[in-house]
């Protein structure tokens, strides 16, 4: 089992490319995942809303790789219109390397733009029943995963690029708040990407605009594996970053970090020792 998944959870996937694509969003962040494998499991619930609660589920996962996929842009290019999902996805297939004529291309801008696909699936229609689980939704389900394992496939082959993206931040002399909402919302979500930030961070500059941003307010609680009754405590990047800037000349730096350590509440002894 591994330290990520829920635990008291007992599931298999029905084939080999749903459990691909949860591994691969895995790189992406935990919540991603999370949500994929509850959408899995949604279709064989029973439950009269599963269409539209798979929907949901496929349009947080959606907006998430697109959050992350950002790295691949050009970010200097302004969205504009009303079809601007559209065109990120464009931006993104392009800078993945991926020709627009390409059958997924063509099932990603079919099916992801909000006003054609995941919203529509996702929202109620009037006062009517839930839109059943027919065969026009498991087709569309179908092609969702499609997408999403050609895409986390060339996203895994590139992962390097996220590196050479934070690179870039890290070169920043006064970082913005806009700089640290990037950290937040476009680096994916676990301990290589953020600890590769934060174990390179040296500027106590970041501090304050990171601290706003939340960077800091959720270390991650111990993880328990019931079948091999253990107990995992991960670290936390963010707090070696804290432990450097403790020892910082600036006073009004140490009592920045004191305040974020004073709020913390944890039962992770990792955490607990830095």
């Amino acid at each position: 089992m591994d330290a990520m998944d829920p635990p008291n959870l007992p599931f298999k996937f029905r084939d080999s490319r749903e459990e691909r694509i949860y591994k691969r969003l895995k790189l992406v962040g935990p919540g991603p995942a999370a949500n994929f494998r509850d959408t899995c499991q949604l279709l064989d619930s029973g439950l009269e809303s599963t269409s539209h609660l798979m929907g949901h589920l496929l349009r947080e996962i959606e907006s998430a790789l697109r959050d992350v996929l950002t790295v691949f842009t050009d970010t200097s290019v302004k969205l504009k219109g009303s079809d601007k999902h559209a065109q990120q996805i464009r931006n993104i297939l392009f800078g993945l390397g991926i020709d627009e004529d390409d059958p997924i291309a063509q099932l990603w801008l079919a099916n992801a733009p909000d006003e054609e696909g995941l919203a529509r699936r996702a929202h109620r229609q009037n006062l009517a029943l839930p839109r059943p689980v027919d065969e026009a939704f498991l087709k569309f389900w179908d092609q969702m995963q499609s997408v999403l394992d050609a895409v986390l496939e060339i996203f895994e082959s590139r992962y390097l690029a996220v590196h050479s993206a934070l690179d870039a931040k890290l070169l920043i002399e006064e970082p913005s708040q806009a700089d640290a909402n990037w950290i937040k919302n476009n680096v994916p979500d676990n301990r290589a990407a953020l600890g590769y930030f934060f174990d390179k961070l040296s500027s106590p500059k970041w501090l304050g605009p990171l601290e706003a941003e939340g960077m800091f307010k959720r270390p991650p609680e111990p993880i328990t594996d019931p079948e091999k009754n253990q107990v995992y405590f991960p670290n936390w990047p963010a707090s070696r970053y804290l432990v450097r800037m403790a020892s910082n000349d600036s006073a009004e730096i140490q009592v920045a970090v004191a305040e974020i350590i004073v709020a913390l509440q944890t039962t992770n002894f990792i955490t607990h020792l830095d």
